[in-house]
């Protein structure tokens, strides 16, 4: 089987980093993929937007790739099906155009992002459906143990690739996250890259003033941080604070606004470091309000800088492996 796909389905959610991070490892010039999203309703917020962020910075990075947008519903079974067999015809069309070639086909089918509802039914039926020299893999990136699982049509066995290795060979970079976000960076910035003893990729900004960025066609107030990272496709955003021997609420309320910061800029897969002068004590209160708040995702995403340390500091501690 092809190392890149031929096709691949990807099943948008809220989060677009997913589907970004499955589409660059599986394609190149020759891969058409086919993004899924949900139409915006009264009960969902949709995600044609999403789609709409992520294709501009794919069809920058990957010369000729095929792109081709489809409404599905987020929960109607018949629905679904409808938009699962418009697929299939147009890959069929497609292979049929491609009637010289003799060499066996590879669909990728990404679900990181959708409904359960979708997942089961576009995984079912896609396992379900024959097309003679069409391979099929079914893909799912786990955060948690940041691996991406996949499984074949007729294996038993399932390959977990790291993230970070299936990113090596990509030129991802800090700005791809933000852009399939909705953000783009509004001053220009000097960006730097290292490489770490266990072979993880790292770029950062030195701070040197504010960074801003804008969400495009939005009337959202842009939105300001000290400095930004990535790292196997997470986004770090570092954000000093404003405050000097404050009360601990001020630097709480603060935190949490960081937090909701990271979200918007890298979604559910960013981290944040935050640099503050609080005392230990309340370094380590903080730790747990926001813990409280948001339960154990926090141990890996937040990290806090006392007063004497430095972002670039924090980049010398990662670039050692964890």
């Amino acid at each position: 089987m092809n190392d890149k796909a031929d096709y691949i389905i990807s099943l948008l959610g809220t989060n677009p980093l997913p589907a970004f991070l499955s589409i660059l490892k599986n394609s190149d010039a020759n891969t058409k993929v086919f993004l899924v999203y949900t139409s915006k309703s009264q009960y969902n917020i949709g995600t044609k937007n999403i789609a709409n962020n992520i294709l501009i910075v794919l069809e920058e990075k990957i010369e000729n790739i095929q792109i081709v947008p489809i409404e599905c519903d987020k929960s109607d079974i018949k629905a679904i099906d409808g938009t699962i067999n418009e697929i299939f015809n147009l890959i069929i069309e497609d292979m049929g155009v491609k009637v010289g070639n003799k060499k066996t086909e590879k669909l990728v089918l990404d679900y990181s992002g959708a409904t359960k509802v979708m997942s089961v039914i576009f995984c079912d039926r896609v396992l379900a459906k024959h097309i003679e020299g069409l391979d099929v893999v079914i893909s799912y990136l786990d955060d948690n143990e940041e691996t991406i699982i996949e499984n074949t049509k007729n294996s038993i066995f399932t390959s977990r690739p790291s993230i970070k290795k299936a990113l090596l060979s990509t030129d991802i970079n800090i700005q791809d996250i933000t852009r399939i976000h909705g953000y783009s960076l509004q001053n220009l910035i000097h960006v730097k890259g290292c490489q770490t003893k266990g072979g993880s990729n790292i770029q950062y900004i030195i701070p040197n003033g504010k960074i801003s960025l804008a969400k495009k066609n939005s009337g959202e107030n842009s939105i300001s941080v000290d400095s930004l990272a990535l790292k196997n496709g997470r986004l770090i955003i570092y954000y000093q604070s404003a405050y000097r021997q404050g009360k601990k609420d001020r630097y709480k309320r603060e935190l949490f606004k960081v937090k909701d910061i990271a979200e918007k800029l890298g979604g559910s897969r960013s981290q944040f470091v935050y640099k503050c002068d609080c005392k230990e004590d309340v370094i380590e209160g903080l730790k747990k309000d926001i813990r409280r708040a948001y339960e154990y995702e926090m141990e890996k995403r937040l990290y806090i800088l006392k007063d004497s340390e430095s972002f670039v500091d924090y980049i010398n501690m990662i670039i050692e492996p964890f």
